[in-house]
């Protein structure tokens, strides 16, 4: 990625939104100057379908309002705080396991794998749905709410 950035040139009025999600905000600072201003944007697959997050730093409303279209985004100024954000897009592999899981389950037990599929894939969505807009209670609220 830095033979790429390297062989551009920035003016000072520019901005840049960087999808390196590996590469420090700093060092896109450093690849694009005089460039002036940078953000640094992870976004989530479903931005395919206006339906995606995506995680900004900092938060800088012109990058923010880019991912925004594209389904939810949420801005954090503190690098430390951005990586450990980041470490939370690992449990998407979890999540569609839980899926595949659910939907073996139910077709080892005669439903119908067209089906099987559609409910699992439905019924996660609604769930997901429940904490989409989560507050600092939400959570726990959800979890409180099904667990006796």
């Amino acid at each position: 990625a830095e033979e790429v950035i390297g062989a551009l040139k920035f003016r000072p009025e520019q901005q840049v939104l960087s999808l390196i999600a590996t590469c420090p905000l700093q060092r896109i600072r450093e690849l694009v100057a005089p460039a002036g201003r940078c953000a640094v944007g992870v976004p989530l697959p479903a931005v395919a379908i206006g339906r995606g997050a995506t995680l900004v730093m900092p938060s800088l409303p012109w990058a923010q309002a880019i991912f925004e279209l594209l389904g939810s985004c949420v801005a954090v100024d503190d690098e430390a705080v951005f990586k450990r954000m980041q470490c939370m897009t690992a449990l998407m592999g979890d999540f569609y396991k839980r899926q595949l899981t659910a939907q073996q389950w139910l077709e080892s037990h005669d439903v119908p794998n067209v089906q099987a599929a559609a409910w699992v894939g439905a019924i996660f969505s609604t769930m997901a749905a429940d904490s989409a807009k989560a507050g600092p209670d939400t959570l726990h609220k959800l979890v409180e709410e099904q667990t006796p």
